[in-house]
């Protein structure tokens, strides 16, 4: 008995024991450094300022905007590639004067509806003689994203995220950052 309470423990901490993740700057080489849980890391970008924080294995992007100009983050032109080098689309947004978006990386897992099975009342004129095809293509209990945008980073490696923004009538500028995830 002892014995298979010991194996049990081992197997519940082998299994429970889920690594723990922060995240550094890489590139642009001047801003090298690491970013902790405790406090943001602040990136002066002009126009923007970045608040970047590790959080519960994500990185967490606040992207401020202290001008008093809306600034368009060009969703066409934006993308990030993922440590498995697929790239992602990043959607669209307006950050106005003295506010920030949100970036996190990598994304929190959509929220999906999940598709109720089919009411199959049946073999009779009015009931189906087999599953739907929505029970085919989308199993009862599951969860389905259809969004280019959802990844997820799985273990250590590095992401790139390139993001180009629009100020008024201005030309559009880019600002890259090359992202590490390690194991701590």
């Amino acid at each position: 008995m002892m014995r298979l309470s010991g194996i049990i423990l081992l197997f519940s901490t082998l299994i429970g024991g889920c690594a723990s993740y922060e995240y550094e700057i890489i590139a642009p080489a001047d801003l090298a450094r690491r970013i902790g849980s405790q406090s943001d890391v602040v990136v002066h970008l002009d126009p923007l300022v970045y608040r970047l924080r590790s959080y519960e294995n994500h990185l967490v992007i606040r992207i401020w905007n202290p001008t008093p100009d809306t600034i368009q983050l060009r969703g066409d032109l934006s993308f990030i590639v993922d440590p498995d080098s697929q790239r992602h689309p990043v959607l669209p947004q307006s950050i106005a004067p003295e506010t920030y978006i949100k970036l996190i990386l990598p994304p929190l897992p959509p929220e999906v509806a999940v598709v109720p099975p089919p009411v199959n009342p049946g073999i009779g004129p009015s009931g189906d003689f087999g599953p739907s095809v929505s029970e085919i293509l989308y199993p009862p209990g599951k969860r389905y994203a259809n969004d280019a945008s959802d990844w997820d980073w799985r273990d250590e490696g590095k992401a790139r995220m390139n993001l180009t923004f629009q100020r008024l009538n201005q030309p559009p500028f880019t600002q890259t950052f090359l992202f590490g995830r390690t194991k701590v």
